[in-house]
This record gives structure tokens, sequence and C-alpha cells, in this order.
């Protein structure tokens, strides 16, 4: 009786450790690398075809793990023009954020389901509605809450640097 109260204990406390890695989204082996991050971190040349009308700008939002996660991510991304206003200071650049009415991002919160490792981004910019007085146009795009999963510091944020076709 004895060794099944002691191998009882033994499990429960393996399920409890296994349990709290990363707040329980990603397994073990998995736990030390795991960052959510944006698929094109950094600065980023973004060639618009259309520009008519509003074109979608490739984004995903991905964990950095092999498998899939253990339960739903939701995290949060915004336009940040306080990315660019730090980059513009660190690099001496004097890039202009994208007018907002020039941009539309479906959402702020986005999950990565379950079982899944990414999801896509909706986001769409629009050229027409861009001042012709400014052709250095940048849209910065943050990940802003990681949903308990860390941030990877290179890839959290994009600055889409807008060229004229």
């Amino acid at each position: 009786m004895k060794y099944f109260s002691i191998t009882g204990c033994v499990l429960l406390l393996q399920l409890c450790i296994v349990s709290c890695s990363k707040s329980g989204f990603v397994d073990n082996k998995d736990a030390s690398s795991a960052y959510l991050m944006l698929s094109a971190g950094g600065f980023t040349e973004f060639y618009p075809i259309d520009t008519t009308d509003f074109q979608q700008v490739h984004l995903v939002g991905s964990v950095s793990i092999a498998g899939g996660l253990k339960k739903a991510l939701n995290f949060t991304v915004e336009t940040d023009s306080v990315a660019l206003d730090s980059m513009n200071s660190e690099k001496q650049t004097g890039y202009k954020i994208v007018p907002a009415e020039a941009v539309r991002l479906e959402q702020t919160t986005y999950t990565i389901p379950k079982g899944a490792s990414s999801v896509d981004i909706p986001l769409y910019i629009n050229l027409t509605l861009l001042p012709a007085d400014v052709i250095d146009y940048v849209l910065p795009v943050s990940i802003t809450d990681g949903g308990g999963v860390p941030l990877e510091p290179n890839h959290k944020t994009v600055f889409f640097h807008i060229n004229e076709p």
C-alpha cells in the first residue's frame, strides 16, 4: 500500500511540473526556446502591387516550437508609433508612420489554436491614402502582449518600409 502512495505522489508531482512550463502552452522540451514572434522581424521592404485600393501585407504570428501548442494562445498586435520613434532616434533616421486611415488591421487580438504554432494576421495598406509630400513611410507593427509566452526580442516588431511601385 505504501508503494502505491509513493508512486501516486511521484506521478502527481511530475504532472504539476510539466503543466507549469511556459504557462502550460508548450512541452518541457520546447520550454526554454519557445518565443512568440512576427514572421518578418526588424526592417522589411514592402513593394505594393495594387496602388488603387487596400492591399494585404503578409504577416504571421508564430511560436518558435516544432510541434503545436498544448492550448490556444491569445496575443495582441498593434501599430506601434513608439517603436518607430525609438528606431528613428537610435538610427538617426526620419521615417514617418503610415497614417491610420491608410492602414487596416482587422483586429488587435489573435489566437493561435491548440495544436497549431502560427496564425495569419490580416493587415492591409492603401497607398492612395498616403500624402504625396512624404516618401519615407514605415508601418511599425508590434506584439504588445504575448499572452503568457515570452516575446522574441528581434521579432516582436516589424517595420514595413513602404516602397512606391
